[in-house]
């Protein structure tokens, strides 16, 4: 006589048979939405060099071909939250994090390195555990940087902190308060404008708006706040000034990616998952044309512009990838996982 488990053994393998059937059927139509495939093939059309944050080194990359060299290899207990090219491509300004030092509290400072490599300067050191600098930017003109000062609330109970945007000589010096309850900035080609984000008080990571404002802080106005995005990182300009490019958790979703999104079932995956799954986005200067970028869901990207304004390059927790602004075509370059700022130069 067949036992019970024998007697069922057939009607599970048809269940199985059954689930998987219907599985192809539901994702056939999201694969051949996939109209802009990931490319592995490099970029044609793509030059210049990468700088990228990982963990506590710095690498640049040939941003046609992923090839990487390590330039510098920070101390222990330390992650460079982001890096920048001057506008000439020799230097490189960046934001060290320490978790631990003898003689003062963890803190961010910011540096200056040759683009050779060699020993870093220090721009500005944190000043004990009420002053930390991170996100370095620069001028157009090379003179200055333009940075996020994070400060603790005086007097404050549990350490709570507020952000301000700041402006220092390249080379240290006196600080210069440009923008009250603001982070991430970032500086246009031309200098006339920083762009850069808010959150409520007491918050970084959600109900961010994006803001743009004149290079000396004054006229600041609001280009993003939409509550449908959870959160909102790294604005980057456009090198011709009209856009911005920015890295975003949720957004309408109305706002398709134009020439069709990556399968779940094909898209990278996530090395080393650090929370919500995050997209490119770029949008104009006056809070009109909203238009997505990726749809990889990608682990706290990055990304910069390249200097003709036709790509964008973005590196996260699957690697480094180049796309192209014009098809939305996605390259990927590397494997190399790295998260922080980034940026691109000739």
């Amino acid at each position: 006589m067949m036992s019970g488990s024998a007697r069922l053994r057939p009607l599970v393998a048809a269940l199985v048979t059954a689930a998987m059937t219907l599985l192809v059927a539901l994702a056939q139509p999201l694969l051949d939405a996939a109209s802009a495939p990931l490319l592995q093939q490099p970029p044609a059309g793509v030059s210049g060099r990468l700088i990228l944050p990982r963990n506590r080194d710095l690498w640049q990359m040939g941003a046609a071909t992923g090839t990487d060299q390590r330039l510098f290899a920070g101390p222990t207990l330390t992650s460079i939250t982001q890096a920048s090219w001057s506008p000439d491509g020799r230097r490189i300004a960046y934001s060290l994090f320490r978790f631990w030092r003898p003689d003062r509290p963890p803190g961010s400072d910011l540096y200056a390195l040759s683009a050779d490599g060699g020993e870093p300067t220090t721009v500005l050191p944190a000043e004990g555990e009420d002053v930390s600098f991170t996100e370095p930017v620069w001028t157009p003109d090379g003179a200055s940087l333009v940075y996020t000062a994070i400060l603790r609330v005086p007097d404050s109970r549990f350490g709570e902190t507020t952000s301000q945007i700041e402006r220092v000589p390249a080379a240290g010096g006196a600080r210069t308060r440009l923008v009250d309850d603001g982070f991430s900035p970032a500086v246009s080609r031309d200098g006339r404008q920083i762009a850069f984000l808010r959150a409520p008080a007491g918050t970084i990571d959600t109900d961010v708006s994006l803001w743009l404002a004149d290079a000396d802080g004054g006229n600041a106005r609001v280009v993003l706040d939409d509550r449908r995005f959870v959160s909102l990182a790294f604005p980057r300009f456009a090198p011709d000034g009209r856009r911005l490019a920015f890295a975003a958790v949720g957004g309408p979703a109305a706002v398709r990616r134009e020439v069709g999104s990556l399968s779940p079932l094909i898209r990278p995956a996530v090395a080393a998952a650090h929370g919500l799954p995050w997209d490119l986005w770029e949008i104009g200067v006056d809070g009109t044309g909203l238009r997505r970028l990726t749809e990889l869901a990608e682990d706290d990207p990055s990304l910069a512009y390249s200097p003709d304004g036709h790509w964008l390059a973005f590196q996260g927790g699957s690697g480094v990838y180049v796309v192209n602004l014009g098809t939305t075509a996605l390259y990927h370059i590397s494997d190399a996982v790295g998260f922080g700022g980034m940026d691109w130069t000739s």
